[in-house]
């Protein structure tokens, strides 16, 4: 049993400064920007994934809304295989549809002037509430990513999640990937006790669950926008497309570590 998360679009409509994924300027590698597979593409890797025990699909981006009538898509075709959905937005244009077991958005501060040196709009709490609502009335679990970073790392949020009451609540320490964010990351980056001193702030949220770099590099399997196997430490692509390689789902199991799944209580779902 594993999870699969589908970074479907590098395109964002926000430019956060320490984003690996979504900000061509700050990329150095030279992999260039491809726009996302069609729908059918994805059905095929799917149902790949599924006969090799994929449990949770996560779409994410840059930004999946960009592109609704993939993610609609993707998600339909997941749930058809009985697979556990969750979508990752940054919530400018989100939707809460069907097929959908979760709804999650990257919230990195509830202050508009923090937002703004980041390079995040800022969405309003009023529709962040909206967004609540509509999932619990959907049966849909809610679920917040925030990233601590320099710009954040000694803010308060306890206020704003309590009355969000998440199911959910993963924060990141800021990741430095060189050859995409490293050119602007001394803007952002945190030593492993500014970020303790953030998580224990907030300790008190059931929800919350704390990810180290370490956890994040080993933990995850993500898919490019050409369904290629991302390295957890560079983010560049080390398989072809699922598509065309018949290992590479293999290849890419081999690379997880259960210990850091289960340290990020990643395996809730599975």
């Amino acid at each position: 049993m594993f999870a699969v998360n589908f970074h479907v679009l590098r395109g964002c409509n926000f430019d956060c400064g320490y984003c690996f994924h979504s900000n061509p300027q700050l990329r150095q590698s030279g992999r260039p920007f491809l726009p996302p597979l069609g729908s059918d593409a994805y059905e095929v890797a799917i149902s790949l994934l599924a006969q090799s025990g994929c449990t949770k699909i996560n779409i994410a981006g840059g930004e999946p809304y960009l592109v609704p009538d993939l993610v609609a898509s993707i998600l339909k075709h997941a749930k058809a295989h009985g697979i556990f959905t969750s979508v990752i937005t940054n919530g400018a244009f989100a939707t809460i549809g069907a097929n959908l077991d979760m709804f999650g958005i990257s919230i990195d501060s509830f202050n508009a002037q923090t937002n703004a040196r980041i390079g995040r709009g800022d969405v309003p709490l009023s529709k962040l509430l909206e967004l609540r609502t509509r999932a619990k009335r959907m049966g849909v679990l809610f679920k917040v990513n925030s990233v601590v970073s320099k710009q954040n790392a000694n803010e308060d949020f306890s206020a704003h999640m309590a009355l969000l009451d998440v199911d959910r609540w993963k924060l990141f320490k800021v990741l430095e990937v060189a050859n995409e964010n490293g050119a602007r990351f001394g803007d952002f980056g945190i030593s492993d006790a500014e970020f303790e001193r953030f998580v224990a702030r907030h300790a008190h949220n059931r929800a919350l669950v704390a990810e180290t770099n370490a956890v994040m590099r080993t933990s995850y399997l993500i898919l490019d926008e050409q369904l290629r196997f991302l390295d957890g430490t560079t983010k560049q692509p080390f398989t072809e497309s699922v598509l065309a390689d018949s290992t590479a789902i293999t290849t890419a199991l081999a690379t997880l570590d259960a210990e850091a799944l289960r340290a990020r209580k990643g395996d809730f779902y599975l």
